[in-house]
């Protein structure tokens, strides 16, 4: 397997084809999921009532902490790109905008393990009970 399929195959189906078609010049916003390994989750244990918020912000700066020395290589890289990443501070999941070949090459990177073309999702209304 080419060097370029092992890169594609990160993307999914849609931002495959993208690339696929893609000249190298056209803009493109794609959301890539950073990191080697999933952030662990920390229990927390019994606590009273009164120390839930204080245990609560501790946990998510913990998290933060873990997930930004976690994507921060990676967010180094892709700013080199010139990818203009957003995001990444509590998952590690950011977004990215730039051409074609820019996220040709992102997804190149050791550090990507993830990649979706960005579209419009639209919420769908629940069904009316009768």
């Amino acid at each position: 397997m080419q060097a370029a399929d092992t890169a594609l195959s990160k993307a999914d189906a849609r931002l495959k084809d993208f690339l696929r078609r893609a000249r190298g010049d056209e803009q493109v916003r794609a959301i890539i999921t950073l990191g080697e390994e999933s952030v662990p989750e920390e229990v927390p244990e019994q606590i009273s009532m009164g120390e839930y918020g204080v245990q609560r912000r501790a946990i998510a700066d913990r998290r933060r902490q873990v997930i930004q020395e976690l994507v921060a290589p990676v967010m180094q890289q892709l700013n080199e790109l010139s990818l203009q990443p957003l995001g990444g501070t509590y998952s590690p999941v950011v977004v990215v905008m730039g051409t074609a070949d820019q996220v040709r090459q992102a997804l190149e990177l050791h550090g990507v393990r993830h990649a979706t073309l960005d579209r419009r999702i639209d919420l769908i209304a629940p069904k009316a009970t009768a």
